[in-house]
């Protein structure tokens, strides 16, 4: 049975974030769209489908695909790749997942998926996606994003990232933002 991820709500992360502060010299509004580009516009990999291929443990397929879809997973590896998960009679943990085609794999390999009892089997694929978070919120890096003004050029950003660097995932907003600015130009200069 396949399982979407497509209507799955976003949840807390299993791990401890840190929430990391920049200082701006700037306009609010240009401080706004950095913040803006960090919440919505960064690329990530993550699971869009769980194949059960069998469970015979007590919890249900959507279950399973929900606590898979909550693991933050590689972001250098290949999204044409998959993972695979085939377990017995012992608690299920993200380091029992394995690579298939330079598929992700997960960032922590601690993390308890659930708990198997005797004769209990869980085999199953996931297979990735890349995308923003602006067409869904899987691919949400940040959290909790918000701006503080000190003065009226003087503005503090902070937020915190479910994984990455969060001065490359900062860059990276500048990257975003710049190309649409570069866009935004080129699409006024053709139509005057």
């Amino acid at each position: 049975m396949a399982v979407s991820f497509f209507h799955r709500p976003r949840c807390e992360p299993a791990c401890a974030m840190t929430r990391h502060h920049f200082t701006f010299n700037g306009k609010c509004g240009q401080v706004n769209a950095i913040r803006r580009c960090l919440i919505s516009q960064l690329d990530a990999v993550a699971p869009k489908d769980c194949i059960i291929k069998t469970n015979t443990s007590c919890q249900p397929d959507e279950y399973i695909a929900q606590r898979i879809g909550l693991i933050s997973f590689d972001q250098t590896a290949d999204v044409g790749g998959t993972a695979h998960m085939k377990v017995r009679g012992r608690p299920c943990t993200t380091a029992d997942m394995t690579s298939r085609q330079g598929g992700p794999l997960p960032i922590d390999d601690n993390i308890l998926i659930m708990p198997l009892a005797g004769d209990q089997e869980v085999d199953l694929v996931v297979t990735f996606d890349r995308g923003t978070a602006h067409t869904h919120a899987r691919f949400g890096r940040i959290v909790a994003a918000g701006m503080e003004t000190l003065d009226e050029d003087t503005h503090v950003l902070s937020f915190e990232t479910i994984f990455g660097d969060p001065h490359e995932c900062l860059s990276q907003a500048f990257d975003v933002l710049l190309q649409t600015l570069v866009d935004a130009r080129t699409h006024v200069e053709a139509t005057q």
